[in-house]
């Protein structure tokens, strides 16, 4: 277990590539289940439970058809175990660090300012950080360059932030 956490902080660090994984069913179901349940632990922090489960849900499909459509249209098929286990793992990871800082920003309020304006932006730096990482797993998996896997994980993000506002607006 510690030397999946580690592959994924070297992914979330840039240090490894999706690649690097084995391709596998068993891991591929292990981290979109714990990339479910991460994104539900942030959702419910916004929504009661039934919306929460269905803005993880939304947003676990989103992830799986982002990833099979861009490898598809690149004719990269045989990358997409690999490429969506990868993208699973680091958000997983990434949501369990989010999850403190929406919490602290939760109780400090939205309009806070001073030091208590921090978790915002810790918020901040947290999102670009996850799109840095996304941009750095489309990049391999894409075989393209580096800023155009982070221009389409920066689209990613606003086109799922976008889903689930109009879905589950609050």
């Amino acid at each position: 277990m510690i030397k999946l956490v580690n592959f994924f902080w070297g992914l979330c660090s840039l240090k490894t590539a999706p690649q690097d994984l084995p391709a596998s069913h068993f891991l591929l179901g292990l981290m979109l289940l714990a990339y479910f349940l991460t994104s539900m632990s942030v959702a419910v922090l916004q929504w009661p439970v039934p919306q929460a489960v269905l803005a993880a849900l939304l947003d676990t499909v989103l992830l799986t058809v982002l990833c099979y459509v861009l490898l598809w249209a690149r004719l990269l098929n045989q990358r997409f175990l690999q490429t969506l286990t990868a993208l699973a793992g680091s958000g997983a990871l990434l949501g369990w660090i989010a999850v403190p800082l929406l919490v602290w920003q939760k109780q400090v309020g939205a309009t806070a300012t001073g030091i208590a304006a921090l978790p915002v932006l810790l918020l901040y730096m947290w999102m670009i950080w996850n799109v840095v990482v996304v941009g750095h797993i489309l990049r391999h998996a894409l075989s393209t360059a580096f800023v155009l896997g982070v221009g389409l994980a920066g689209a990613y993000a606003y086109i799922t932030f976008q889903l689930i506002r109009i879905f589950l607006p609050h």
